[in-house]
């Protein structure tokens, strides 16, 4: 590890892509749905829902608020440990052959890449996110040690020693206790760990003995059972702790009453039948979502061509060096992958992309290794610049449209807040108002301005998107894309920044509360109403003038009523 971090070739540029992707979000402060309620989940919420770690993390370091800079600061250097990390499994699981400059294009791959990292949209979940990549390639370390002693003893040519009994079961104990851990803090770290074992293993097979450049070809896959036993083996430290976490979490809340219900889920839930419809939606989601969503979107272009590139290598691994025994890991990716999108009916939102940022970093690496090997028709030098040159333009993309969302969620909160501040200080100078006395009561539905959903959302009138439609229709099947009205018909980025005073308007707590606390940090004080006074001015809401219209507040006996849309 320490000659790892040592090498100025590879620290260099892991640091730089880090400071370029996230520098922008570490130096400006904006406040996103969640988190202002933060000490509610971090108060009785989290536990309620059996996601003990949270709370532990957050305590740990202090942070029982939505945080500026520090908080995020801590999440990229976690995300940065994992990148070393990472380096160092692969680099152990190929035995060397991959080498420092593949495995710094997968780190750096591996920060840049936005599906999951635009979670730092949230104050918290960034900390949670770097926390929870370095825990789970820590356990990954963890339970591949015990094949260390065997493998190092092959490669020196002495007798293979077994390792002790007791080693492997305490380094099986410890990952199964990491595992728990880090589930308990985001559920979707399960199937993270499960793709980077896949990966790790399907290395192992790449790289074993086989037929390969200056190597002897094993005529059958005499070493199959032998990985499919390692796989087994780095899997089931895993699931004992994801089942350790879920028995657990279930028998506590069952009986500690923790006082706070958070009606927030794990995105992980099991329908309750699965027919043909469901079958279809999903499909049809995830067709929107990635392969339609990755014309405008680049990150998610790269996450579709390296799903292609992973099949082609699997089955081609398979053919080449003759084993059987891939398929497990290729399974066990794939798995990986799309599980949480198959039990959510193809929803896929942020936390189900967890996995996809190894998975993009790993298969480009791969590629850039491959352009770089004596293989037939890949020997000459331009292939290898070539494929250099390309993962250099992918991280810069990558980069860029990670930026382009921290850039658009500070547009999003720049005009939320000038609204906010505008009825805070429209409250405060009419004296006519009692905001001492009266609770203050929102109600509407906030739409953010163009400017701020172009940078999430496609334009009906987009000239790609026009011609797709058009080839749909010619094809006899009808293009439905609306994620959000008629202008913006399709979410490119899967990133949840959405309005916070539509948040907070509509928060499931209490009357308004999410949207006050808003208010609170900017300065503002009011007294918050009820929900059934909240109901009967919904249900006549077109009674009330709109504020960010008009600039006109109602005041009535027992209330004050501002009306946003």
């Amino acid at each position: 590890m320490k000659s790892i971090i040592t090498d100025w070739r590879c620290a260099v540029p892991v640091l730089v892509t880090a400071l370029l992707s996230f520098g922008l979000q570490l130096t400006r402060f904006n406040i996103g749905v969640d988190d202002m309620v933060r000490f509610r989940y971090l108060n009785g919420g989290l536990f309620s829902q059996g996601r003990f770690a949270s709370p532990v993390v957050s305590y740990m370091f202090g942070f029982v608020k939505a945080f500026p800079f520090f908080e995020p600061f801590l999440g990229v250097l976690f995300l940065i440990a994992s990148a070393f990390l990472m380096i160092l499994l692969f680099k152990r699981a190929s035995g060397g052959k991959l080498y420092s400059g593949v495995l710094t294009v997968l780190a750096c791959v591996f920060l840049s890449y936005p599906l999951i990292n635009e979670i730092f949209v949230y104050k918290g979940s960034d900390l949670y996110t770097g926390v929870g990549y370095f825990l789970t390639v820590v356990a990954l370390l963890t339970v591949t040690g015990i094949f260390d002693k065997k493998e190092i003893a092959e490669e020196q040519g002495t007798a293979a020693k077994k390792s002790p009994v007791k080693g492997a079961v305490i380094r099986l104990c410890v990952t199964a206790l990491i595992m728990m851990f880090t589930v308990s803090m985001y559920e979707a770290f399960a199937p993270v760990y499960l793709v980077l074992a896949s990966l790790y293993v399907f290395t192992k097979i790449l790289f074993g003995p086989g037929k390969m450049p200056g190597e002897r070809s094993v005529g059958k896959d005499a070493k199959g059972p032998r990985f499919i036993r390692e796989y087994l083996t780095v899997i089931l430290p895993a699931a004992i702790g994801i089942v350790l976490e879920f028995l657990i979490g279930l028998v506590v809340t069952s009986v500690v009453d923790f006082g706070s219900q958070i009606p927030a889920g794990s995105s992980i839930y099991i329908p309750e039948e699965f027919s043909a419809s469901y079958f279809t939606d999903m499909f049809y989601q995830i067709f929107r979502k990635f392969y339609l969503a990755g014309l405008w979107y680049l990150p998610i272009g790269f996450f579709v061509f390296c799903g292609f590139l992973a099949v082609c290598a699997f089955i081609i691994t398979g053919i080449v060096k003759k084993r059987w025994s891939g398929i497990v890991p290729a399974v066990g990716t794939f798995i990986g992958l799309f599980g949480i999108a198959f039990l959510t009916g193809g929803s896929v939102k942020y936390r189900t992309c967890l996995s996809f940022a190894p998975f993009v970093a790993y298969f480009i690496a791969l590629l850039v290794f491959l352009a770089g090997s004596p293989l037939p028709g890949l020997r000459d030098k331009a292939s290898r610049i070539g494929s250099q040159v390309a993962a250099i333009l992918i991280i810069c993309a990558q980069i860029l449209s990670l930026n382009l969302c921290f850039y658009g969620n500070d547009v999003r909160w720049q005009e939320e807040k000038a609204v906010l501040i505008d009825c805070g200080e429209a409250l405060c100078a009419d004296e006519s108002f009692d905001i001492a006395e009266k609770p203050v009561i929102f109600i509407g539905d906030y739409r953010l301005s163009d400017k701020a959903l172009s940078f999430k959302y496609v334009r009906a009138d987009d000239p790609l998107y026009t011609a797709v439609k058009k080839g749909a229709l010619a094809m006899g099947f009808h293009l439905e894309t609306t994620d959000l009205d008629d202008t913006f018909v399709l979410a490119t980025c899967q990133s949840d920044f959405g309005s916070v005073i539509s948040w907070g308007i509509h928060d499931s707590f209490s009357c308004n509360e999410e949207l006050l606390l808003v208010f609170r940090e900017l300065g503002y004080e009011f007294i918050p109403g009820t929900a059934e006074r909240y109901d009967e001015l919904t249900e006549n809401i077109d009674a009330f003038p709109v504020f960010n219209e008009t600039g006109i507040i109602t005041e009535l006996d027992d209330c004050i009523v501002v009306r946003l849309k």
